[in-house]
């Protein structure tokens, strides 16, 4: 193992038992009904009922790689079947309802969203909302979904899982950080490198559009990934007859741009033509979005002028990757989601709880 792997290793186990510890203590308050009587506790004597958005992403029989965001299809099951029972679950629609005074929380309620539009969703998440009767709002972007071209993200996460010892990187100078990123990774052992993936994804997400598609394309074996003729597993998206038979099973269908860019970085033409162009490609398939997700959500990524283009475009709902509970104070059009990730049903609930004590 090279320096790179050996100065890396001890904050990657000191994480990996700080991780453990956090599932024991979940398991333990879960168990034992702790995390219960506390709940009972806040909403009956403290009248603190909560409202938290759910953002998902990926719903798979496995976890890939490179994304902290796929959920096993057995965890769904059992996140659903629990608030199917413990809480009330709304349409996101309801929530401009409960902003304008007329809807009340009776209890803890949670809304379910769905991000990008992966095949996934349609395959194992639909199913499962069908069968609990859960309402659901998916997030789709224009260009995946009609012109079935992979986001970037899928792109790099393929190519990584294709890295061994044996490959280098073709990087010019003018990113000598993003290079012992690469040859970290490339040299890492296996547990290593999805920290080291991660902190990849977000220097390239940060670049100009233009210098991370010249990077992505340096990477050996991007062939047969960008000219299409090998499709990479995480790029499947849904297609538009998917889409269409979830509207008539009465699920809402909302935009998230045309290309999936971070907002921030864009100036207002191509701004306004990544929100316009996106719920144009939605009318074209006889869906008229009231709702939006902000590509990679955070409030930085979203950027100032946002919001009011989504106003002007229709859009009456805005959700964002801010992690908090839901306030009757807040902007519709920037309302906050916690994601969830590959978690145990108590970890999920001990940080929705910390949630919903916060004010």
């Amino acid at each position: 193992m090279n320096t790179h792997s050996e100065s890396n290793l001890r904050p990657s186990r000191a994480r990996f038992f700080k991780q453990a510890i956090k599932k024991w203590i979940a398991r333990i308050l879960f168990s034992t009904g702790l995390l219960r009587t506390i709940g009972f506790l806040r909403i009956h004597l403290f009248r603190r009922p909560a409202l938290i958005i759910l953002c998902y992403h990926r719903i798979t029989e496995d976890a890939f790689q490179i994304s902290p965001q796929c959920v096993l299809l057995s965890d769904l099951e059992n996140q659903a079947a629990f608030f199917s029972k413990q809480c009330d679950i709304w349409p996101l629609s309801n929530v401009l309802d409960y902003l304008e005074g007329d809807l009340r929380l009776r209890r803890d309620t949670v809304v379910f969203t769905f991000d990008d539009g992966y095949a996934d969703n349609y395959e194992y998440a639909f199913p499962i909302l069908k069968k609990y009767r859960i309402p659901a709002t998916f997030f789709v972007a224009a260009e995946p979904l009609i012109d079935r071209k992979p986001y970037w993200f899928d792109q790099l996460a393929d190519l990584l899982n294709r890295v061994g010892p044996d490959r280098i990187f073709p990087l010019s100078a003018g990113h000598p950080a993003l290079s012992d990123l690469f040859e970290t990774y490339r040299t890492d052992d296996v547990p290593g490198r999805k920290r080291i993936a991660g902190k990849i994804f977000t220097y390239l997400k940060n670049l100009p559009e233009e210098e991370r598609a010249r990077i992505i394309a340096s990477f050996p074996g991007q062939d047969d990934v960008l000219s299409g003729r090998s499709e990479p597993p995480q790029s499947r998206m849904m297609t538009v007859e998917q889409i269409l038979e979830m509207t008539r099973e009465g699920y809402d269908i909302g935009g998230h741009s045309v290309t999936h860019p971070v907002f921030s970085k864009l100036d207002d033409r191509r701004l306004r033509e990544e929100i316009e162009g996106a719920l144009s490609a939605l009318a074209g398939l006889g869906i008229k979005a009231a709702t939006f997700a902000y590509p990679f959500g955070g409030l930085d990524d979203i950027g100032g002028a946002a919001p009011s283009f989504l106003a002007q475009s229709g859009i009456r709902l805005g959700v964002t990757a801010e992690e908090r509970a839901v306030l009757l104070k807040d902007d519709p059009l920037l309302l906050p989601r916690k994601v969830i990730s590959p978690q145990t049903i108590g970890q999920i609930l001990m940080r929705l709880e910390r949630l919903a004590w916060r004010v």
